[in-house]
């Protein structure tokens, strides 16, 4: 009975935290942080070529139909569609592209340039890719 009133006081005296289990939290929480970072750093690049693809996306497309209204409207030897009209046509900011049209006003080739991240989106008529590095756009 004694021992139980001396355990009792003795919490009850106690205020707060000892250093050392002070320490151990925080090297607790370092360690999670030291996992959970890098996977989340991941994530994060993934979303931003996500969303690099996204507005590349929107400009092709932005691009085509504005090829095919001038196809229809003139003749098709003349190429009027610039890449000022395309990304105020998508209603992207932040881009640079880059792309050439066929005879028939097709797209032959297609290339954004993220000016924010700097990387490059190219299409090849069946997927995007987006490089992990900065690059240029192909001079045409």
């Amino acid at each position: 009975m004694h021992l139980l009133k001396t355990v009792r006081k003795a919490s009850q005296d106690k205020k707060g935290f000892t250093l050392v289990e002070m320490i151990v939290v925080i090297v607790i929480l370092a360690i999670l942080a030291a996992i959970f970072v890098p996977s989340l750093m991941q994530y994060i690049d993934r979303a931003k070529n996500q969303q690099i693809i996204i507005n590349a996306r929107s400009v092709y497309l932005a691009v085509q139909t504005l090829a095919s209204e001038e196809y229809a409207e003139l003749s098709p030897t003349q190429n009027n569609v610039t890449a000022d009209e395309a990304l105020a046509l998508a209603d992207v900011t932040g881009g640079e592209i880059r792309f050439t049209l066929s005879e028939a006003y097709q797209i032959s080739s297609f290339y954004y340039k993220d000016t924010a991240s700097g990387k490059v989106t190219s299409y090849d008529g069946t997927s995007w890719s987006v490089p992990d590095t900065s690059a240029s756009l192909p001079m045409y």
